[in-house]
């Protein structure tokens, strides 16, 4: 099972059919008269498309990169942050109905919370980091739904409000999904890296395609400032 998770199949590979299939579909629908008003999403889905396709090459088992040198490191926990930093600027800007440097700050400082505070243990094993990360991520992503989002989105359209609370639970689920499997691998068990592909598949192949085709309608008429 382990050798199956990292193999180059799984990891870039996965990822970079989905990026091609995303791309696919943005070219698609920007044929539409439905495509977005708005230049910050056009750009956000294009952006980060590119992103997450360069964290598969580097993190992933055709990686030019190796993973245990110290730019190898420094990269992965680089994408990490990014790939939190996706999910916080899109509900940054939704939240405060425009881009501005207040908002990327605010996406920013969400982003390197967690790393930050698991900095001082990072000497732990690097599977029991992982946990603490993903445990953290999970309780953050639990204040963004019931405290953060309903206090600052009451004056959010009905649906705008609705699509960051399913941005959020989408967080949860893949968040807890890879805790899941890394306790089933802390344990010992060989389905744990099994298990460990579906929050993957969730976080380099479904995140973007989720968040661009559930956008709501008040969002897709650039009613947001550009």
């Amino acid at each position: 099972m382990k050798a199956l998770y990292y193999s180059p199949f799984h990891h870039p590979f996965v990822c970079w059919v989905s990026c091609v299939l995303f791309i696919a579909a943005l070219l698609v629908t920007r044929r539409d008269s439905r495509f977005l008003a708005s230049r910050f999403f056009a750009t956000f889905f294009w952006v980060f498309t590119l992103e997450i396709a360069a964290d598969a090459l580097i993190t992933g088992g055709w990686s030019p990169v190796p993973g245990s040198s110290r730019v190898g490191t420094a990269l992965s926990i680089a994408f990490v942050v990014l790939g939190d930093f996706r999910y916080f600027l899109l509900v940054e800007y939704v939240l405060a109905k425009r881009l501005t440097l207040g908002v990327a700050l605010r996406a920013v400082a969400f982003s390197l919370l967690i790393p930050l505070a698991t900095a001082p243990i990072s000497s732990v094993d690097s599977r029991v980091l992982y946990l603490l990360y993903e445990a953290s991520f999970a309780c953050v992503a639990l204040l963004m739904r019931f405290f953060v989002i309903p206090m600052r989105g009451r004056a959010l359209e009905p649906d705008a409000r609705a699509y960051l609370y399913l941005l959020t639970g989408f967080e949860m689920v893949q968040y807890v999904a890879w805790a899941i499997a890394d306790i089933r691998i802390i344990r010992g068990h060989e389905l744990g890296w099994l298990l460990r592909i579906v929050p993957d598949a969730l976080y380099y192949a479904v995140f973007l395609a989720f968040a661009w085709f559930g956008l709501p309608k008040s969002l897709r008429r650039g009613e947001l400032a550009s």
